[in-house]
């Protein structure tokens, strides 16, 4: 998958920034659309927070009906700590603007 992350970073389709992530999303051509996260120690330190990060992307994505889209989810700075909702929120927000552009 780390053509998937070059292709998408190279020239991303659109660029969707919210408080908790910045999104990158890119036409794929294929059936199904794919997930990647970038979560950085820089970004969010503490293990248990990354890996929160990741598992509320993943159920938020695997929830949605993406097609032939790959999307890149980096992870932002949080200001105290990883609130929950907040991320939700602000994926349904992308997951909306992705499936309006397509």
């Amino acid at each position: 998958t780390k053509a998937m992350f070059d292709r998408v970073f190279q020239g991303p389709e659109k660029r969707i920034h919210r408080p908790s992530c910045l999104v990158l999303v890119k036409q794929n051509g294929k059936a199904h659309g794919r997930v990647g996260l970038v979560v950085g120690k820089k970004n969010i330190s503490r293990a248990v927070q990354r890996n929160t990060f990741k598992r509320i992307c993943r159920e938020v994505f695997r929830k949605s009906q993406l097609c032939s889209v790959d999307v890149l989810v980096l992870a932002k700075r949080p200001v105290n700590g990883i609130d929950r909702k907040q991320l939700a929120s602000d994926l349904q927000v992308v997951l909306a603007q992705i499936e309006k552009q397509a």
